[in-house]
């Protein structure tokens, strides 16, 4: 099994061997194709415990890395989708799912992302992962899902500008 830097050379490699084609300035067909699924969105998703809005402090730190990769990439807004198990009362259900989403939208803006590029929903108990009624199956649903969507979904707009951008600032380097 390869290591974490191993993982990390490799995945470089692959992103090297991609570069836009020197003679017209736009993306390879692989390019474009590593970038397919992230015109369509991308979606992250952190678990919380029972009846916390607490993060670990290991997911606070890949907050911080994904601030940093979406400051990058400016075009990309982030949705926050807060959830809870569906036991206790619905209210306080609701509630916890808006301080979970809280959370995390102060640790993304206390990074450095702008609060005009997140939008933030809570849904409390209303759509469970699984439709299992156990201690297992409710780990899943307390959770905020971290959805990356571009400005414009579908097409690859600012986002394929700013990888051209890129390639072309490292080719001058």
């Amino acid at each position: 099994m390869p290591t974490e830097p191993d993982r990390s050379a490799t995945m470089l490699a692959s992103l090297e061997s991609v570069a836009s084609d020197e003679t017209t300035g736009q993306l390879s067909e692989q390019h474009r194709a590593y970038l397919e699924p992230l015109s369509q969105g991308l979606a992250l998703t952190i678990h919380f415990r029972t009846g916390s809005d607490t993060l670990e402090p290991h997911l606070q730190r890949q907050l911080v890395a994904l601030t940093q990769l979406l400051t990058a990439f400016p075009e990309l807004q982030v949705h926050l989708e807060g959830h809870a198990d569906p036991r206790g009362p619905e209210d306080y259900n609701q509630t916890l799912s808006a301080k979970r989403v809280e959370s995390i939208a102060r640790v993304l803006e206390s990074g450095g992302l702008a609060a005009g590029r997140l939008q933030t929903t809570a849904l409390g108990e209303t759509q469970p992962v699984s439709k299992t009624t156990d201690a297992d199956a409710y780990a899943f649903d307390r959770r905020v899902v971290i959805r990356l969507i571009p400005e414009q979904t579908g097409s690859f707009g600012a986002l394929e500008d700013a990888v051209l951008s890129a390639e072309s600032t490292e080719a001058r380097l």
